[in-house]
């Protein structure tokens, strides 16, 4: 790595560390403040009003073409674990378990850590660089004052690495902090918790924060939800109306430029439908079916308000044990079972990037039942893979193991994950041969269960015949 880019690199760690890595909520605000140059006030009078205060570009995935110069700030396993373990494990224990608790095990803090560490670095928590975009965007409607290269607005940045020619990237610098820090903040995982079970969202309550954050603020952030498929996006509501038996919230959607809002119908149809009239209530944008406004977003960008809430729907009982699978494969793909044969799922992005993170795929659930899982690894072309099991509670680690193997094109293996009481765990191999012999009934879940790669790992396996049981 050059050495311009190691120190631009130490810079940006410790941006992240100031914004929402650090020890307590007052060094937070402290650092943030430092960091940034807030004071924790809006100093627009305007509306929000996307033409002018969304960028003039697209949002992006940190392999697309779109904009290639941008060389998007991973974050190491390292990293992400010291982060867990020094600033999530007491809130997490105090929610689950009680306020006198202060540390988790380290097998639990190992199994979240695996989950944040992939999701952060594959852009899959939020749909690319859309988290990023929301809170720039945000932080310079509050205080145009900030808006770096003398611009007047954030659409007259046609692209995130402008000026382009001088090696400086003020705003992609911007958006990358927005993005890391809120996505390793444990008030951004724990406001969003209501996610892991959206069937318990209250949305009178999501609507009501919205309304109340848009009043009062002028936008307000929610993180909207395919409950099927897990895809996560974050939008920027600017604006509310009653309509018929139900409210629109008219949103920034960064997968959108600014010159999209330029019309009534680009306006129009960038709007969350939340139809209360109906029961239970129905969301819909865009293939979008849920949402949270998570209550301290706007609080951990600015870092300078540590009041009390705590959060979005949901209590933290529930989250425990959890369960991470992952496995390392130039051309694998994985699926996960529960013990009554429903997917085992992850969090899912139209723009992230599946090559990071070391390629792993990952499958986790938090709130995992005790049983037997089913683990099947596939490929559509010969190729070597990793697994990894991990499962943890409050009382300690369940299961911890791993496996190494080669895959032939077209050959399934399956292996059973038994999970019960702390120390009792074990991985076992229970098969090997084509993926067609795992039946129809059980290929229907794994496709349910988003296995990447599995089409082409299908049409490989029907040249082989026989399955070892």
């Amino acid at each position: 790595m050059p050495q311009e880019r190691c120190l631009e690199r130490r810079r940006f760690l410790a941006r992240v560390g100031a914004a929402g890595l650090a020890g307590t909520t007052g060094v937070r605000a402290a650092g943030r403040a430092a960091a940034t140059g807030f004071a924790g006030s809006v100093e627009s009078d305007d509306p929000f009003d996307p033409t002018v205060h969304a960028f003039g570009f697209r949002n992006w995935s940190t392999r697309s073409e779109l904009f290639p110069d941008h060389a998007h700030d991973a974050v190491t396993r390292d990293e992400v674990r010291r982060t867990v373990e020094r600033n999530w494990t007491g809130p997490l224990f105090a929610l689950a378990s009680g306020p006198t608790a202060t540390s988790l095990p380290d097998s639990l803090v190992e199994a979240v850590s695996t989950q944040v560490y992939v999701s952060v670095n594959q852009l899959s928590a939020t749909n690319g660089h859309c988290y990023g975009m929301c809170f720039a965007a945000q932080s310079y409607y509050e205080r145009p004052d900030r808006i770096p290269l003398d611009r007047e607005s954030a659409s007259a940045f046609a692209g995130p690495t402008e000026p382009f020619d001088d090696g400086a990237e003020p705003v992609a610098d911007e958006i990358d902090l927005y993005q890391t820090a809120q996505l390793l903040d444990v008030e951004a995982w724990l406001g969003r918790r209501a996610l892991v079970r959206p069937s318990a969202i209250d949305y009178g309550r999501e609507l009501e924060a919205v309304k109340h954050a848009v009043d009062a603020d002028g936008t307000a952030s929610v993180t909207l939800l395919a409950g099927t498929s897990r895809l996560y996006h974050q939008v920027l509501v600017y604006d509310y109306r009653r309509r018929g038996g139900g409210t629109d919230l008219l949103v920034y959607d960064p997968n959108y430029g600014a010159r999209t809002y330029r019309t009534d119908a680009g306006r129009e149809a960038r709007r969350i439908r939340v139809s209360t009239a109906d029961s239970p209530t129905t969301v819909s944008y865009d293939g979008y079916d849920g949402f949270v406004a998570n209550r301290a977003d706007r609080r951990i960008r600015l870092r300078t308000d540590p009041d009390d809430d705590s959060g979005s729907n949901g209590g933290g009982r529930g989250l425990f044990p959890m369960l991470a699978v992952t496995m390392r494969s130039p051309a694998g793909s994985l699926s996960v079972l529960d013990p009554e044969g429903r997917p085992v799922s992850r969090d899912r992005a139209a723009f992230m990037n599946e090559d990071a993170a070391g390629g792993a795929a990952l499958r986790y659930r938090y709130g995992a039942e005790p049983g037997d899982y089913r683990i099947v690894v596939t490929a559509a072309k010969d190729t070597p893979y990793t697994l990894d099991v991990r499962s943890a509670g409050l009382d300690g680690e369940l299961l911890s193991t791993s496996r190494e193997g080669h895959l032939d094109a077209g050959e399934a293996r399956t292996f059973r994950a038994s999970i019960s009481d702390p120390g009792d765990g074990e991985l076992s191999a229970t098969g090997e041969g084509p993926l067609d012999d795992l039946g129809p009934s059980t290929l229907a879940a794994l496709v349910g269960g988003a296995a990447v790669g599995l089409g082409g790992a299908v049409t490989a396996c029907r040249r082989r015949g026989g399955f070892e049981r």
